[in-house]
């Protein structure tokens, strides 16, 4: 890691210790006694998860997960779990809270607890400066574009990949497909917009483009998993709550625009 990213690290720390001690309005969760176990995908995207020395570091994740234990009056535990456990860690419980998900992404997910929309984000077409601006899909056509192993992507794109309209490359994850954009080997790729705004600014990369194109949207919710569903309800609720006073923008402001 290069210092001048260490330095945005400890400024990110610095910020969040005022925020989250101003969000100390104590829900009171009757028999849970137990910390939170909240559950994290390590290959999501910065800011919403970053994992340094096989931990959880600063991120929405971590800021969001001790700002609801403080409300709840717990503590807090961060579980890693991959993409392709999530619906298993939450049916056995092995996790009881994981975010930055859609109800279309978990299997049975009237089973569970869901917090309200916390925050959105949308796909959209990293590309670079010294390229024409994608539009729409007619502006991909016989692109190789960067894509996340594993990841559905929206009908319309999907079925573009399937009949070559449009190449799909999987690569390990967001730093990797900017680099190969950068460098050639891909000729945009598709990102979190807040994700690729995050690492855009980190990097100072500014020669690529941000288009205005979304490919598909999305509400981004918490799933609560208890075998006590009123403990899941006072969980979302505890959620709810830093959402609806106005905590969470403020919450989310050191991850925004570094």
């Amino acid at each position: 890691m290069s210092e001048l990213l260490r330095e945005k690290g400890r400024n990110v720390r610095r910020a969040l210790i005022p925020l989250i001690s101003t969000s100390l309005v104590i829900w009171p969760l009757t028999g849970l006694g137990s910390p939170l176990k909240w559950g994290y995908a390590p290959n999501d995207p910065a800011p919403y998860v970053v994992v340094e020395n096989h931990q959880l570091g600063p991120s929405i994740t971590l800021t969001l997960g001790h700002a609801v234990a403080e409300r709840l009056g717990r503590s807090v535990r961060f579980i890693p779990v991959p993409n392709n456990r999530i619906d298993d860690a939450l049916a056995s419980h092995h996790i009881n809270v994981i975010c930055n998900t859609i109800p279309n992404w978990i299997e049975q997910p009237d089973r569970y607890q869901w917090s309200r929309v916390i925050y959105e984000d949308a796909d959209i077409i990293i590309n670079r400066l010294d390229q024409a601006p994608i539009h729409d899909l007619g502006s991909l056509s016989g692109a190789i574009v960067g894509t996340t192993l594993g990841y559905y992507y929206a009908p319309e794109l999907t079925n573009a990949f399937n009949s070559g309209q449009v190449i799909r490359h999987d690569a390990r994850n967001l730093p990797t497909r900017l680099n190969m954009l950068l460098h050639g080997r891909l000729d945009a790729t598709i990102e979190f917009r807040r994700s690729a705004q995050y690492a855009i600014a980190q990097q100072g990369l500014d020669n690529l483009r941000l288009n205005d194109w979304v490919v598909e949207h999305f509400a981004l919710q918490c799933v609560v998993s208890y075998p006590d569903p009123n403990w899941s309800r006072q969980v979302a609720e505890a959620i709810d709550s830093l959402v609806e006073d106005g905590t969470l923008p403020h919450l989310l402001q050191p991850f925004e625009g570094l």
